[in-house]
Order: structure tokens, then C-alpha cells, then sequence
């Protein structure tokens, strides 16, 4: 599944970043009632988050290896948990996520700045589910 990360003895920047470990939080609640984000105004306007240190950079979409790395992730988990996948601190603002709704997205998960915030639009259940297979994902990519 992730045997491109390793092709021609380039070096891996998703490789690098997964060296540093795969350490994640339990999942947190963060309420943003008055968001414009359609995906998080369908959970009504209820996330879960979970914090993975170290990570962040994982799923930037300016950098073609990450991009395609979360591309695969997502899809996977999206197939196998027959849910809409998730979104990362490395892609906001965007879907409709403000700038102010991110800071408060880092500082109610106290995340540190070389951190990563995985968020998951849709009920506890579910996304601790998708939280587990993302982990047991990115175990496996690291290896």
C-alpha cells in the first residue's frame, strides 16, 4: 500500500515525519457553534480531535509525497469504515474552517507547534473508530 514511499532510494519526508513516532491523544470535543463549514455544521457543529505529536507536515497538500500519502489514508479509511474520511490542522483554513476556528481548534487540544490535530466530523463512535484504524494506518506506513 505505501511501497512508493521508499522508491529509488529517495528519501521518504513521510517516512521522516513517522520516525518521530506515532504518539496520539484520546479524542476531544470542540464545539464550533457558529462555524460556516458545511462539514462540521452536518455534526452540528460538534468535532472530535485527537493530537499526534510530531506530526504535523503529514498531510500538507503543497508537497506531492504527503498529498498522495493522505490521499491513500483517507480513501482506505473511507472504504473500510464506510465513513467520510477526516481533516487535519495541515489543511486548514479551508472547508470552510476559519483561521479563528483553527487557533481554537490548537488551543483547546493544546496542541504544540510541531504537533498534528486530526479532526473527525461526526459522532464519538465513529470517530474513535476511524481514529483507531488511522493509528494502526499510520503504524503500518511506518514500518
Amino acid at each position: 500500500m505505501f511501497s512508493y514511499l521508499t522508491k529509488n532510494g529517495e528519501k521518504s519526508i513521510v517516512k521522516e515525519i513517522l520516525y518521530k513516532g506515532i504518539e496520539s491523544s484520546y479524542l476531544m470535543e470542540i464545539k464550533l457553534l457558529q462555524t460556516r463549514s458545511n462539514i462540521i455544521q452536518q455534526n452540528r457543529g460538534i468535532i472530535y480531535c485527537s493530537v499526534y505529536k510530531g506530526l504535523k507536515g503529514l498531510f500538507r497538500k503543497d508537497i506531492e509525497e504527503t498529498k498522495k500519502f493522505g490521499r491513500v489514508i483517507c480513501d482506505t479509511i473511507k472504504e473500510k469504515l464506510k465513513c467520510k474520511g477526516f481533516f487535519t490542522t495541515d489543511e486548514l483554513p479551508r472547508y470552510g474552517v476559519s483561521r479563528k476556528e483553527t487557533k481554537t481548534i490548537l488551543k483547546e487540544t493544546n496542541a504544540e507547534k510541531n504537533d498534528l490535530v486530526v479532526i473527525f466530523a461526526y459522532g464519538r463512535e465513529e470517530a474513535q473508530r476511524t481514529k483507531d484504524l488511522l493509528d494502526q494506518l499510520l503504524k503500518q506506513a511506518r514500518n
